[in-house]
């Protein structure tokens, strides 16, 4: 397997090649899933599978029709492939029919915003895995799980990344990695050299010398007749006028699946974030797992600090399973401390499986307190940690191995935002109208790289753009944005553009802008967050234009899947070899398959015929093909 990744400043464009080699079994027809982890915020733009020297290209339609045109290919004996979206972070990828003795090739495609961790450091995450969920004890549990052993082949992974501005120092917390770049450093080329490289999500952090300049991305797009601009910036350091005192809460996952090295770091980023507790200060912890336990019954001031170093000293990951909405219904039934300003710090990995429900939950409760979240280990749950952050107007850090000083970072870097102005209902003044997204601006944070789409019909508004020869260029177009700290009643208004933006044609950069874009305007409408929805829009019109939507820009999506079908005819092919070799012969295809939902998982199935089957050749860590009965290699 191949991965590669090409950076433009805050952009990334990741491709995943895969290979597997088909051999020869008894039952030929067989239709077998696997998933696909990345980046929750990424737009998959290609798909596309190759059987030999046969490129068979991917689709994008509405959900049950693509379903139903693989269902008929199986059913035919022609071989399909279906890509969907089975949460925002993992596609499912279905595979069926595939012909014998054969080599197959995947490509899948996407594209992303890139974070940013403080003022100078641009962060590329590419998730290797997907860890086992807890599933609530409230929940019903109709699969059967199983471990699996999981081995790297053949795994190559490169980055390439073009910056702005000049590159300081590229280094990676997960992975041995090797740097070259030119003179000017402008460019770096990052390889990993580890030996098993799957076993961990990929972290490469890029420093830059000020990543705090405005970025303005516009491309121009012939097939769509409009341009789309992405705008990125990061709001600068704020001092509020007046000192505030606060009641902090520590949240903390105890659950069976932080033992070890997450329990160890979880600590010490306890230790470090109760040692630098402002002065005035009340705060608790709350361990949690199957049950929640609170250190006081109530917020008690920092005189008890010592305690709470005593009681750190001995937790231990010993409180059974992840129940995260336990202790967040039991906080929040509770009334913040009068004069105090709430703050919830939740530090856990993130292994549930109601992750919706919990994000929506703190989005109920966001106006009692803001939530801070830092998640825990090498696979910690982007989707939930960074989603409970959004949800509770905080921010999300991650500590993907043990590194006491990156761990003191992370903790003085969210303790810092959580003391700063919160500035809402920004306004951005794109100077001509469209469509943007998110609609609803998030809160601008200190050091946090805000990022938002505008799609319009037509070309740009600035002729001096029309033509032109380098990539960076220099134009009038102006964009602003006004936001407004509500604590304090003041305005804040930002010039987010400086004269020079990246200007892309979209026949040359596949529309990446643009799809970008439209995936995030599918992203308001599964969130409920956008336009139609604020006009009371009901499910049908939502779903429908989240189709159109898809269907246009070709991107999956809760409604649309990708779709490819072979209508080379395999099986005819097979049946005459199994006739030369005087085999039995089936009277019509049966299909076998394996599904899962969180992790590796079988059905028992006692009509299952005991038939073996060998197709991978490489194994995606926590990616794996499923088959009734099978044996791996």
């Amino acid at each position: 397997m191949k991965i590669s990744a090409n950076i433009i400043d805050g952009i990334a464009e990741v491709s995943i090649f895969q290979e597997f080699e088909t051999v020869s079994w008894d039952l030929p027809f067989v239709d077998s899933r696997y998933q696909l982890p990345i980046d929750e915020r990424a737009s998959v733009t290609k798909f596309s599978a190759t059987i030999g020297d046969r490129v068979v290209r991917a689709v994008v339609k509405e959900k049950e029709e693509a379903q139903r045109e693989y269902d008929a290919a199986l059913e035919n004996g022609n071989s399909a492939f279906l890509a969907e979206q089975e949460r925002r972070d993992i596609f499912k990828i279905s595979v069926g029919n595939l012909p014998q003795e054969n080599i197959v090739r995947i490509e899948f495609v996407y594209v992303s915003p890139l974070e940013t961790i403080g003022a100078e450091i641009i962060s590329f995450f590419l998730p290797t895995g997907i860890a086992p969920k807890y599933e609530p004890t409230n929940r019903p549990q109709d699969t059967l799980s199983y471990d699996v052993d999981l081995m790297d082949k053949g795994v190559t992974i490169e980055v390439n990344a073009t910056m702005a501005m000049p590159l300081t120092n590229v280094t990676s917390p997960s992975h041995t990695i090797e740097v070259t770049s030119n003179s000017e450093k402008s460019f770096a080329n990052v390889v990993l050299v580890d030996e098993n490289p799957l076993t961990r999500d990929l972290v490469i952090y890029f420093n830059t010398e000020n990543s705090f300049k405005p970025q303005l991305f516009i491309e121009e797009s012939d097939l769509y007749s409009s341009t789309a601009m992405l705008l990125s910036f990061v709001p600068p350091p704020l001092l509020r006028e007046e000192i505030k005192k606060y009641e902090f809460i520590f949240i903390v996952d105890q659950s069976g699946s932080m033992g070890g090295d997450k329990m160890m770091q979880t600590k010490k980023a306890l230790v470090s974030v109760i040692e630098s507790l402002p002065d005035g200060s009340l705060f608790n912890i709350v361990g949690f797992g199957s049950t929640c336990e609170f250190l006081f019954p109530e917020s008690r001031s920092i005189e008890s600090r010592q305690i709470a170093l005593s009681h750190i000293d001995k937790m231990e990951a010993s409180l059974g399973g992840t129940e995260i909405l336990l202790p967040l219904q039991k906080i929040y039934a509770t009334k913040p401390t009068e004069t105090y300003y709430r703050q919830l710090y939740l530090f856990t990995d993130g292994e549930v499986s109601n992750e919706d429900e919990t994000i929506e939950y703190v989005r109920k409760f966001r106006s009692t307190g803001r939530v801070f979240s830092l998640g825990i280990g090498p696979h910690a749950s982007r989707y939930l940690v960074q989603g409970i952050a959004k949800s509770g107007r905080g921010t999300a850090e991650f500590v993907p191995g043990n590194d006491d000083e990156l761990i003191y970072e992370a903790v003085k870097r969210q303790m810092d935002v959580s003391m700063s102005p919160v500035l809402d209902d920004a306004e951005i003044e794109w100077g001509v109208e469209g469509q943007q997204a998110p609609y609803i601006t998030p809160p601008l944070l200190q050091g946090k790289r805000y990022i938002a789409y505008f799609l319009y019909e037509g070309s740009s508004a600035s002729d001096s753009l029309n033509n032109f020869n380098n990539l960076l260029v220099t134009s009038d177009i102006f964009v602003s944005v006004t936001a407004y700290d509500i604590t304090t009643n003041k305005k804040y208004v930002f010039d987010a553009m400086t004269k020079d933006m990246i200007m892309l044609r979209g026949s040359y950069s596949d529309n990446m802008i643009h799809k970008m874009a439209a995936r995030a305007l599918i992203s308001d409408l599964e969130d409920g967050g956008s336009k139609m929805q604020e006009t009371e829009a009901n499910y049908d019109e939502i779903r429908n234009k989240i189709v159109e939507i898809g269907l246009k820009y070709q991107l999956p999506s809760s409604e649309t899947s990708f779709i490819a079908v072979d209508n080379y005819d395999w099986k005819g092919n097979i049946e005459m070899k199994q006739n030369d070799d005087d085999m039995t012969l089936l009277s019509s295809p049966k299909t076998y398959t394996a599904d899962f939902d969180d992790g590796p998982y079988f059905s028992e199935d006692s009509s299952a015929p005991s038939s073996c089957l060998c197709l991978f050749s490489f194994y995606w860590c926590y990616v794996v093909m499923f088959l009734s009965f099978l044996f791996l290699v």
